[in-house]
Protein backbone atom coordinates (compact mmCIF):
# COMPACT_ATOMS: atom_id res chain seq x y z
CA UNK A 1 0.00 0.00 0.00
CA UNK A 2 2.23 2.45 -1.56
CA UNK A 3 -0.15 5.62 -0.43
CA UNK A 4 -0.03 5.33 3.33
CA UNK A 5 3.72 5.21 3.19
CA UNK A 6 4.16 8.77 3.06
CA UNK A 7 2.74 8.78 6.86
CA UNK A 8 5.19 6.14 7.67
CA UNK A 9 8.68 7.65 9.54
CA UNK A 10 10.61 5.06 10.25
CA UNK A 11 12.68 2.70 7.41
CA UNK A 12 11.77 -0.67 9.03
CA UNK A 13 9.16 -1.16 11.16
CA UNK A 14 5.47 -3.48 11.29
CA UNK A 15 2.36 -2.74 9.83
CA UNK A 16 -1.09 -4.27 9.92
CA UNK A 17 -4.04 -3.29 8.05
CA UNK A 18 -8.07 -3.20 9.25
CA UNK A 19 -10.56 -3.00 7.06
CA UNK A 20 -12.89 -1.34 9.92
CA UNK A 21 -12.35 -0.12 13.41
CA UNK A 22 -14.25 -3.15 15.73
CA UNK A 23 -15.72 -1.30 18.20
CA UNK A 24 -17.85 -4.29 19.93
CA UNK A 25 -14.66 -6.55 19.41
CA UNK A 26 -11.80 -4.29 20.30
CA UNK A 27 -9.86 -7.40 21.04
CA UNK A 28 -9.49 -7.89 16.75
CA UNK A 29 -6.84 -4.45 16.84
CA UNK A 30 -6.20 -4.54 20.97
CA UNK A 31 -4.56 -7.82 20.19
CA UNK A 32 -1.98 -6.35 17.79
CA UNK A 33 -1.19 -3.49 19.49
CA UNK A 34 0.19 -5.18 22.01
CA UNK A 35 1.78 -7.88 19.87
CA UNK A 36 3.90 -4.53 18.00
CA UNK A 37 4.56 -3.15 21.61
CA UNK A 38 6.61 -6.10 22.33
CA UNK A 39 8.49 -6.52 19.35
CA UNK A 40 11.81 -4.14 18.79
CA UNK A 41 10.72 -1.68 15.63
CA UNK A 42 7.83 0.67 16.09
CA UNK A 43 4.20 -1.01 14.44
CA UNK A 44 1.67 0.80 12.57
CA UNK A 45 -1.89 -0.15 12.31
CA UNK A 46 -4.00 1.36 9.66
CA UNK A 47 -7.67 1.11 9.93
CA UNK A 48 -9.54 1.61 6.40
CA UNK A 49 -8.05 0.08 4.39
CA UNK A 50 -8.62 -3.16 2.37
CA UNK A 51 -5.40 -4.71 1.86
CA UNK A 52 -6.65 -7.82 -0.10
CA UNK A 53 -7.55 -4.95 -3.15
CA UNK A 54 -5.51 -2.43 -2.05
CA UNK A 55 -8.07 -0.14 -1.83
CA UNK A 56 -8.27 2.76 0.65
CA UNK A 57 -12.22 2.22 2.08
CA UNK A 58 -12.08 4.86 4.64
CA UNK A 59 -13.76 5.26 8.42
CA UNK A 60 -17.41 6.15 8.77
CA UNK A 61 -17.37 7.36 11.98
CA UNK A 62 -14.12 8.34 12.71
CA UNK A 63 -13.81 10.50 15.28
CA UNK A 64 -15.81 8.21 17.74
CA UNK A 65 -13.56 5.36 16.14
CA UNK A 66 -10.42 7.62 16.91
CA UNK A 67 -11.57 8.18 20.59
CA UNK A 68 -12.42 4.31 21.38
CA UNK A 69 -8.88 3.53 20.01
CA UNK A 70 -7.81 5.44 22.84
CA UNK A 71 -9.77 5.05 25.33
CA UNK A 72 -9.40 0.85 24.72
CA UNK A 73 -5.38 1.43 24.43
CA UNK A 74 -5.58 3.27 28.16
CA UNK A 75 -7.67 0.68 29.49
CA UNK A 76 -6.37 -2.33 28.46
CA UNK A 77 -2.86 -2.38 27.85
CA UNK A 78 -0.86 -2.53 30.39
CA UNK A 79 1.60 -1.00 31.38
CA UNK A 80 1.15 2.53 29.95
CA UNK A 81 2.10 1.97 26.01
CA UNK A 82 3.73 5.14 24.22
CA UNK A 83 1.95 4.98 20.88
CA UNK A 84 0.67 7.75 18.56
CA UNK A 85 -2.98 7.81 16.78
CA UNK A 86 -4.04 10.01 14.05
CA UNK A 87 -7.02 10.41 11.41
CA UNK A 88 -5.73 11.32 7.62
CA UNK A 89 -7.33 12.34 4.92
CA UNK A 90 -6.04 10.17 2.40
CA UNK A 91 -8.13 9.22 -1.74
CA UNK A 92 -11.25 11.78 -0.09
CA UNK A 93 -11.57 9.14 2.98
CA UNK A 94 -10.38 9.12 6.64
CA UNK A 95 -8.22 6.71 7.54
CA UNK A 96 -7.04 6.00 11.51
CA UNK A 97 -3.42 5.41 11.84
CA UNK A 98 -1.87 4.08 14.91
CA UNK A 99 1.75 3.97 15.61
CA UNK A 100 3.14 1.59 18.27
CA UNK A 101 6.57 2.91 20.01
CA UNK A 102 7.97 -0.44 21.88
CA UNK A 103 10.31 -0.02 25.18
CA UNK A 104 13.05 -1.61 25.44
CA UNK A 105 12.92 -4.47 28.38
CA UNK A 106 9.21 -3.70 29.95
CA UNK A 107 6.50 -6.04 28.37
CA UNK A 108 3.28 -5.64 27.75
CA UNK A 109 0.22 -7.28 28.11
CA UNK A 110 -3.54 -6.80 26.82
CA UNK A 111 -5.84 -6.94 30.03
CA UNK A 112 -8.63 -8.67 28.96
CA UNK A 113 -9.73 -9.49 32.43
CA UNK A 114 -10.59 -5.54 32.93
CA UNK A 115 -13.98 -5.84 30.17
Amino acid sequence: MDKVNQFIEEIDYNIDFKKIVNLRKPEEYLETITLFANMEKVGYIIFGVNQEKNEIIGIKKVKKSYQEIAQNIKKYIRPALEYIIKIAYLDEKNIILVKVIPKKGRIYYYAKELK
